[in-house]
This record gives C-alpha cells, structure tokens and sequence, in this order.
C-alpha cells in the first residue's frame, strides 16, 4: 500500500534524544558486552534471499554479522541503519532512534525480528538496539564500492555504501539546495554521469546540510544505495564525502536529466521524469518525449522489456512508452504514460489504433508517480488541453473560438461538432435560455422545453449565442452533474435568476437529450464560470484560503503524534495530513484551524472546501469544526467548544481524486466570529491520508 507521504516534524523529545545520544561521552574501545544469544549463523546474503514474497518473522536463535556503514547523525536517516558484510547488506528499522554508528561491528540476534521487503529493499522490523544487537568493534572502516550509475539498476546494491565517479547533479538542480529545511519535506535531485545517465539523490528536510546549495561540479558522490519500485535512490550519509568540484561533463552533461522546467512550452525531459518518481510532494508538470511503445496486455508490473512492446502490432491501448531517444529499446529509460479511458489523450495517442504514433513526439502533463511497477506519468486529465503530439491531437478547433478557457468554443462549433471521432473536449460559452421539461427523455419539439420560470428539472441548462433564443435546435444542452457546483450555483430550478446569464463550461461535445449536448464535466468550480458568480460557487467568498504555496492563513496544531498537516502541491496547492510514514501507521490527532472569521452583517452564509481521501479508516476520524469560543491560539482539543459541520459531500476515501464539498449553512452563527477546524485522527491499525482544498466562506 503506498501512499502519499508526508514527513513527520520531530518533537522535542526527539530532538533532545538525538543531542544526548551524540554529546555522551563513550568508550569506544570497549564496548559493553551483551549476554545475547547467537544460535545460527548467517551471511547476510542468506539473510536476504530467505524473503520469498512474504515477510517472515525469526522464532529460532539465528544470528548475523555486519558493519554499520549509514546512521542517523546526519539527520537524512531517521530510526535506520544499513548493515553490510562481504556478502550483500540490509535496512534495519529500529525501534528507537540512536545507539548504531558507522563503523559499529555488530551481531545481529534474530529471533522475534520480521524480515520484508519495502518497495525492492529488503529490512529487518523492529530492532531494538538493547535486545538485538551485540557491538563487537568500533572504528571499523568500509570502503565504498565503485560504481556506475547503469550498475544501480534492478537494486544490485541495495542498502549498500557504493560511490559514483564523474557524475554531476543536473543544471536545473543546481540552483537549488539539497532539500527543504524550511518545509521539511523530503526532496528528490537528478544525479547524472556525462553518458546522461541519472540518478535520484534523495534528501530530508531534517538532514543538516538539507539548507545547503547543490555543488555545481564533477566528481565522486559517497552514498547508500537504495530503491523503490524500480527507481533507484542515494542516501547521503555524511555531506563530507560528496566532492564535486571538479569541471562540469562537455556541454553541461549533454542536456540530460532535469532538462526544461515542466510547463508546456518548457517541458521536463525523459529524464527528469525517470529522476523525479514519487517526489515528496508528488511533482506535476509537463514531459516531452517520443513515442517508442507500449506494455503488453496482461502485464501488472514490469520486470524486463520482454514485458514490451516497440513495434507493431500493438495490444494494449490504456498507456505508451516515451523516451529521450526515438529508438529506445529499454524500459528503464522510459517513462509510462497512462491514457485515461474515454479522453482525447487515449483516442488520439494509443497504439492500438494509431500505430503511425510510434516515434512521434508527445508532450504530456501529469503526475510523475509509479505506473506499472516502473517510472510513470499518471493523473493527467486526458482532455485536449493537457498534450500535444506531432502532427496533430491535442485539440479541436475550427468555429469561433478555439475551445480554451480563455477563447472558447460558441455554441454554433458545439452543435456542429457533435460527436466528433474523437469527441472534442473543451470549453463553450453561450447564453443560458431554458431547461428541458421534467420527465422528458428525448426532445423532439420546442415544447419539451421550459423558456421561461418555473423551472423543474435541475439536471440541465440550455445556452445559445443569444440570450433570445428559443428554438432548441440552436441551443446545446449542458449536463449538470449530481453533487456537483456546476449543479448547484447553474440550475434554474434553484436559480431562476440565472436565465440569461452567460455560461462558460468545460466538456465533451456528445447527444444529450437526443440534441445537441455537452457533456461529461467534472462540474467542479474549476470547469466553469458564471457570469456574476459561480466557477467556485454561488455568491461572493468574503473568506478564501487556496492553500498555493503553504497553508495559508491556516494553523496546524498537533495534540498526539509525530506527524503534522503539511503542504502539498496536488489540485493547485492543498493541506495534507497522514500518519502513514515508511510502511507504518503512527498514532495521532491533529488540528488545522483558520483565523477568526467575522460573519458580522453577512447573510446567507456557507461553508464550501475541496477534498480528497485514501486510505480511509472512517469519516469520522476526519472532522470539520466550527467554534465560537476559541480564543484562536493555543490547544483546540481543551480550547473551546466545537461542533461539527454536517451535510457535506465527502470524498469517498479510496483514491486521490479531489471532491467538491457542497455549501452547508453556517446561517446559525451569522454576526458571530467563527473558527473553521478540520481535525484529523489516524491510529496504529490504520492511517487515511486527508487533503484539503480551497476553503470558502460565501454570503
């Protein structure tokens, strides 16, 4: 199970445990013995390979040996060790954190322990330092292995301490520090040999050096060598070891990995894409490539290109393979792109039915998450408007208006491009005139529909150039999705008000009603725009928080638990609270609440936000509040008396995709101050992943 993960902010406690452990002073040369018992011996190697697809938990003496070859002083670590001998090397997940150093020859006892495997490394569950580990030497120095970034691939050097000869990090990065002290999200950075070959250097906000500026040189890169689902990662265990100050690769590394700056008239190479799997947050943002294949039907997860397909005929229509090079034949310079079912990016893109597309260029904007076991491109909305490909796709056109958001279609082009092959999505204006009469189900004259008040069937408008049109032939007829804000603030059964008004939405130009239609918006605010209001909901918002770059005007309290709300960069900037760190679920309850609120002389007052939940244990544990007491700092959990807000639309907890709300009434404390709290319980038995929206209080 992955999730979207967001780092823990270390509480003092911890803070202060990590300054003890590393201001006592030990002897190192004698370390204190330990009545452990050895029972079998193994290599670590044996160690490894006795993981079968299924964790197994030690209940005989058996133990191992190794040298602690990355710890946690750095800060980039945390409550981990690797391990090595002569044979392979392993993570050790430990309880607490402290007591393992580099350079600590160790036996480690077995028994109780788990052995798993988390994303391709493999590591032992729960080590307690006291319990499991016996320290032999100390001072004992492992030399890094020499080798190469192609070397890496398939985790032939997992948890392993290796170093990397004539390797740069990518221009683009260079400008950048190592992570995010300020945020304290973990970040990803593109290494790369002169051969273009990259590499993910991965940081903690917490790492010491996490502050500092890139190198801008050449030269060796001291690290631990690690993997998820086939990305290959580094760990940075001391920043002394990184010496890169020699002269840059000709021509600046050739143009390799972290190329452009992911908007679609600078997009990310093939490379950045590969380099940047799974970011913390997630990066969003265009990819440019050539089209070079596809993954076969009925494979789940990749393991080697006979896995793929680069040539006709092709079997398989829901992805394409994009890669730096037209005549790539290996997957692991590729990324994955994922062709939504039903969108003008699958129709227009696939190989199945456009096998002329292999070797076209595709440029794509999406999420750079994991597809098929292997580097990806995913989440993108599929429409016309998020790719381009060569010689063509990537729009309709022709009529007034070129079907963007700031130059629609009119409402002439959408009755004339009724379905289309592919249909044409995109935006229209028009005027709304009527809607069609309840009970209805296909219109076959100007009587089926309602020109003028009262209205009685919330499920559709009609727009026409003319705000005078009455002949349903000259209208298209736009759906209004249950549950949605292009249904509430847009239907004239509720808004009679609205008839003449132009509206602007976004769709799929297909039959409704046996006429002309748009169908298939999202209805979300962001797919519409109503003349005086709406497109984020009826009214004016007098309180908004969008959440861009941070959380805003908003506070996050933690009351249990390590982890915090942080920010994410998902549906244009959101907060986001989990307690899932690394493969286990954390204990916690947390608060994030706004600022005092003055509904003073507003009436008619809602609450509106925007959601997404995975991973959910029970809505209940994702609460939102409302107060009139809170003094506005300090403890929510003993501050003041909140209720809950009841009667939204709620996300439905098993995938990323946002939900809007829907208003519910705050009329009841209309001329009070209010505090909006959303408050967040995840336990040791299971942890949902919470994001939150663009936050509105409208009158």
């Amino acid at each position: 199970m992955i999730k979207r993960l967001i780092f823990p902010v270390l509480i003092i406690a911890v803070i202060l445990l990590f300054g003890l452990t590393s201001c006592v002073k030990q002897d190192f040369d004698k370390p204190p013995s330990k009545d452990i018992p050895v029972g079998k011996v193994i290599t670590i190697k044996e160690l490894t390979s006795m993981y079968q697809g299924q964790p197994i938990v030690f209940d005989t003496a058996m133990s191992t040996y190794g040298v602690v070859v990355g710890d946690e002083s750095s800060g980039n670590i945390y409550k981990n060790s690797y391990v090595q001998d002569s044979t392979g090397a392993i993570n050790l997940r430990l309880i607490n954190p402290g007591g393992l150093y580099v350079g600590d020859s160790i036996r480690i006892y077995l028994k109780g322990l788990t052995l798993s495997d988390y994303g391709g490394v493999r590591q032992l569950d729960s080590v307690d330092v006291d319990l499991n580990i016996v320290k032999l030497k100390t001072k004992i120095n492992i030399e890094p292995k020499v080798v190469t970034i192609p070397e890496l691939a398939g985790g032939k050097y997992n948890s392993q301490l290796i170093m990397l000869e004539n390797v740069e990090f990518s221009a683009a990065d260079t400008a950048k520090t190592w992570s995010d002290p300020h945020g304290l999200t973990t970040q990803n950075r593109s290494l790369m040999d002169c051969d273009n070959n990259v590499v993910v250097v991965r940081t903690s906000g917490y790492a010491n050096f996490a502050g500092v500026s890139l190198p801008n040189g050449n030269g060796t890169f001291v690290a631990i060598a690690s993997i998820f689902n086939n990305t290959i990662q580094l760990y940075v265990r001391d920043y002394g070891e990184i010496n890169l100050v020699g002269e840059r690769c000709t021509g600046g590394g050739g143009g390799g990995g972290g190329q452009g700056s992911g908007t679609q008239s600078d997009p990310w190479n093939v490379a950045y894409g590969i380099a940047n799997q799974n970011a913390m947050p997630y990066e969003v943002g265009w990819v440019k490539g050539y089209i070079v294949g596809s993954v076969k039907s009925g494979v789940t997860s990749i393991t080697s290109n006979d896995d793929i397909l680069y040539s006709p005929p092709f079997n398989l229509a829901t992805n394409v393979l994009i890669a730096d090079s037209p005549d790539e034949k290996n997957y692991q310079n590729c990324v994955i792109v994922n062709l939504p079912a039903g969108k003008p990016l699958r129709s227009e893109v696939n190989l199945v039915d456009h096998p002329d597309n292999l070797g076209k260029w595709l440029n794509v904007s999406g999420t750079l998450r994991t597809y098929f076991g292997a580097a990806g491109l995913r989440d993108s909305n599929g429409e016309s408007s998020d790719f381009e490909l060569e010689g063509g796709g990537g729009g309709g056109g022709g009529g007034t208006g070129s079907g963007t958001q700031s130059d629609p279609y009119n409402v002439e082009f959408g009755i004339a491009n009724q379905n289309a092959s592919p249909y044409i999505v995109g935006w229209i204006k028009g005027y709304i005139v009527g809607a069609v009469k309840s009970g209805v189900t296909s219109i076959s004259s100007n009587d089926d529909i309602l020109y003028d008040p009262p209205f009685d069937l919330a499920t559709n408008v009609l727009i026409a150039d003319s705000k005078e049109e009455r002949n349903y032939q000259n209208c298209v007829i736009v759906n209004l999705p249950a549950g949605k804000p292009l249904r509430f603030d847009v239907n004239l059964v509720d808004h009679p008000e609205n008839l003449g008004k132009w509206l602007k939405v976004k769709g799929t130009l297909r039959t409704y009603f046996g006429a002309a239609g748009l169908r298939d918006s999202s209805g979300e605010a962001s797919d519409f725009e109503l003349e005086g209001g709406g497109g984020g909901g009826g009214g004016t918002a007098f309180f908004s928080e969008d959440f861009n770059t941070n959380l805003g005007v908003f506070t996050a309290y933690s009351v249990t638990g390590d982890q915090v709300w942080g920010w994410g960069n998902f549906d244009g900037g959101c907060a986001v609270m989990s307690g899932y760190v690394q493969g286990t679920n954390y204990p916690n309850e947390d608060w994030l609440v706004s600022p005092a609120i003055s509904l003073a002389g507003k009436t008619g007052v809602k609450i509106e936000f925007r959601e997404a939940i995975n991973y959910i244990t029970n809505i209940s544990d994702m609460k939102v509040l409302i107060s009139t007491d809170y003094s506005g700092s300090g403890d929510p959990s003993i501050n003041g008396t909140w209720t809950e807000l009841q009667g939204f639309n709620r996300a439905p907890g098993n995938n990323w995709n946002f939900v809007n709300s829907g208003e519910v009434s705050l009329a009841s404390y209309e001329n009070k101050t209010v505090f909006i709290a959303f408050k967040y319980l995840s336990y040791s038995s299971g942890s949902a992943t919470w994001e939150v929206s663009k936050v509105e209080l409208r009158d």
